[in-house]
């Protein structure tokens, strides 16, 4: 960023106030929510008032290794605009200089941080995703409304595994439609916290509702809309977690960032087939998972290197023959193929190497090979059941049970994503 001498960590103009260090917007001490990529983009417009920022200056800041278009930022000053109370015209805070960039204009008074009433955390959050609802008069975006559950629970699970718990999948959607209140669902999986969401879809165009809600008392602590074309989809389970963990006070490292970044696929049609196909794997028959692979297939002909379908497809070859759908000698080369191909295009993801070692446990019967895979998806994402519950699988099959059973009661825990097969 460039700014002229060291910078104060809160700033303070009319009823808003910004805590740096935490990254949080208070108005008249209530937490405003706002995008971490939002936020960072009134941070370093307040930091530099004394000048003009230039467009492509803010762009290069906010997002450092990443090519993208005006519009982004576009939205974001559209969206800090909306936050700030900015009538269509009116530039109390932020101004549009033609041609150039923006400069915030309004009056700052920077000062050291002062202690804020923050409700006091346990060491340990445990967070609840509760299953998206579709409000869309069209039933099959249950498809997508399943989706985003999924994913962004995978995505919430690798924020911080030490400080935050993620209720799995499995687990949450019992609760789909329920009667039961916030208390009762936090007290049945002994959440700290559950997150609503809701999905309308209109014509091309999707609106997703989100409120985290403190189960102790039921205080919606903060709630935020997303309004996008199918794009946009893209990127939201990413700035919800973002979100999420700020609004708890966690931090994601770098690393961190990066895994999720890796996570998906650029391609928007891709990544709608990528949860279609999900949605018919957990179904677990015979016509569904041949649904399952049609759509993985589709998705992995539209980006060949979108590692969560190949691994899709790689799943449901290998549980093929454990389900009793196909022979394993039919499956065995399909599933070799297709996980070859998620490891080369993105290793690093604990789904791809979960698949891995179903290869090299239930085909290739290589057992030490599959244990260091499931070792190496433990690594990756320590809140991945499915790793944990095959990884002891595979040390009871070599007569290590006393490794093995630490790890099938961490799989029993309902933590983070979990896996359809071996229930």
């Amino acid at each position: 960023m460039i700014m002229n001498g060291p910078q104060p960590s809160a700033y303070e103009f009319g009823e808003f106030r910004i805590e740096a260090g935490k990254r949080l917007l208070l108005r008249d001490g209530a937490p405003v929510p706002l995008t971490p990529k939002a936020f960072d983009t009134l941070l370093h417009l307040v930091q530099n008032r004394q000048r003009i920022v230039e467009k492509d200056e803010l762009m290069q800041v906010i997002w450092p290794d990443t090519t993208v278009e005006e519009n982004n930022l576009n939205q974001n000053i559209s969206t800090l605009r909306r936050v700030l109370g900015e009538s269509r015209g009116e530039n109390r805070y932020i101004a549009t200089i033609p041609g150039k960039g923006y400069r915030f204009i309004a009056d700052v008074d920077g000062r050291g941080s002062l202690p804020a009433a923050v409700h006091a955390l346990p060491e340990r959050v445990t967070l609840a995703v509760l299953p998206f609802e579709n409000l869309s008069s069209d039933p099959e975006r249950e498809y997508l409304a399943d989706g985003l559950t999924e994913e962004t629970i995978a995505a919430l699970g690798q924020i911080d595994p030490d400080h935050l718990g993620v209720i799995g999948r499995t687990s949450v959607m019992a609760y789909r439609k329920t009667k039961k209140t916030i208390g009762e669902i936090g007290s049945d999986l002994g959440a700290t916290y559950l997150i609503e969401s809701t999905l309308r879809t209109e014509g091309g165009r999707f609106r997703v509702t989100s409120k985290l809600i403190r189960v102790e008392d039921q205080v919606q602590v903060w709630s935020a809309s997303y309004d996008s074309e199918p794009t946009g989809i893209l990127n939201f389970q990413r700035e919800l977690s973002a979100v999420i963990a700020e609004q708890i006070r966690l931090r994601l490292s770098p690393e961190r960032l990066s895994a999720l970044a890796r996570r998906q696929t650029r391609n928007a049609e891709a990544y709608d087939l990528y949860l279609r196909g999900r949605h018919y794997w957990y179904q677990l028959t015979p016509p569904t998972t041949k649904r399952a692979v049609e759509y993985f297939s589709r998705a992995t002909q539209l980006d060949p290197e979108y590692a969560l379908a190949l691994s899709g497809l790689a799943d449901c070859y290998s549980g093929s023959p454990i389900n009793g759908d196909a022979p394993p000698l039919a499956m065995w080369p399909l599933a070799r193929e297709a996980t070859a191909r998620a490891v080369a295009a993105e290793p690093n993801l604990a789904e791809v190497q979960t698949s891995l070692g179903f290869v090299r446990f239930w085909f290739d019967w290589d057992w030490r090979g599959a244990e260091a895979a499931y070792r190496k998806a433990i690594d990756l994402d320590p809140n991945y059941p499915m790793a944990h519950r095959m990884l002891g699988i595979v040390l009871a099959h070599m007569g290590r049970y006393a490794e093995a059973r630490p790890e099938m009661n961490r799989a029993s825990r309902p933590i983070s994503s979990e896996f359809p097969i071996l229930k």
